[in-house]
């Protein structure tokens, strides 16, 4: 049976603008996944996955909502590639059932099947289970949750592990070009945009297909990449959060002709001590302009310590300090590596 203290919270959540803390963000990655690969058809509740992972959380998730007693079966899609190969189904059984921790699991083989673990679909039927998921998916409760973060939170992170990906560019593969959300629900695709937007995420909804009904959330740019990841909106697939956070990783800044001369004053710095005078020579730039990188109130290096100036044998020179040798080492511009190769 359902956990009463449970049950009560449900009730109140169905009429509620929040869910209770302890409920809150774990609820909201339940119904994300569900919403991105599962299904909730008469009695019928199922959802399906390749990432083991995944699949534990959901069955965690659904045991500490409604309780063991509602018996789960599993059945797993394999590649027919593994069909005479009895050595290697037997090990991914065996794999499976330490994962879902019952060995009644039932195959079968798929001949569009690629993945060597397969997919796993859980699968549990009851009428009270499938009516209280049918309110809580539905878009008048999801946006009624729009001001519970942890709620929201949850919900992304889950539809996100679920259904979305890390798109990369096509001419630096090691840098994202997009993240996409896809649903051929527009409606969900809309909440989801509302959702996103409340941690100050620009995001849209675009057309993949429009002949199959197939649209998607896109998040483009860097700055947006960074928040996406920074509030957890990934964590729930730790593949696609590292293949975002290596992304993130991999960014070059290319510095405006701005910076390019206070990078330049920098990297002069770093082989000694120099005059003004020098300077205006190294870096071929105006008087005027080198001595705002030196003297101004408002110089960026000088804010940030980057640059002292010192006094040897009667004359002023300027020389790096700990801080500017440490920037030299990893330059960033807002948590964005700065490309030093054209420098």
């Amino acid at each position: 049976m359902m956990n009463r203290s449970f049950q009560h919270d449900l009730m109140i959540a169905e009429v509620a603008d929040e869910l209770p803390p302890y409920l809150s963000k774990k609820f909201g990655a339940f119904l994300g996944l569900i919403e991105g690969d599962g299904s909730v058809v008469n009695r019928t509740l199922d959802f399906a996955n390749s990432n083991p992972d995944l699949i534990t959380f959901y069955i965690k998730c659904f045991n500490n909502f409604f309780g063991k007693s509602y018996p789960l079966h599993f059945y797993l899609s394999l590649p027919e590639a593994l069909k005479n190969d009895e050595k290697k189904i037997k090990e991914t059984l065996e794999f499976w059932e330490t994962k879902v921790e019952t060995s009644d699991i039932k195959y079968h083989f798929n001949k569009k099947g690629r993945l060597v673990l397969g997919n796993m679909k859980v699968v549990t039927t009851n009428k009270y289970i499938t009516k209280i998921l049918r309110n809580f998916l539905s878009t008048e409760f999801l946006g009624r949750m729009i001001n519970d973060k942890n709620f929201i939170r949850g919900y992304i992170s889950g539809f996100f592990a679920a259904e979305g990906t890390v798109l990369p560019e096509k001419n630096n593969p090691k840098i994202p070009h997009s993240i996409q959300l896809p649903s051929t629900n527009k409606k969900i695709l809309t909440v989801i945009e509302n959702y996103i937007k409340k941690f100050d995420i620009d995001c849209r909804i675009v057309a993949k297909d429009r002949s199959s009904n197939y649209f998607c959330v896109i998040i483009t740019r860097y700055d947006n990449f960074k928040k996406f990841h920074r509030f957890g909106l990934a964590n729930l697939s730790k593949e696609k959060e590292n293949k975002l956070k290596l992304g993130l990783n991999s960014y070059k800044m290319i510095p405006r002709n701005q910076q390019k001369t206070s990078i330049k004053i920098l990297k002069l710095l770093s082989q000694g001590p120099l005059s003004r005078q020098e300077l205006y020579v190294l870096t071929k730039r105006k008087e005027q302009q080198i001595n705002s990188y030196l003297y101004s109130k408002s110089s960026h290096l000088l804010k940030k310590g980057f640059i002292k100036k010192n006094i040897l044998a009667g004359k002023i020179f300027w020389e790096l300090t700990d801080e500017g040798k440490k920037f030299l080492i990893s330059p960033t511009f807002r948590g964005m590596k700065i490309d030093l190769s054209e420098i």
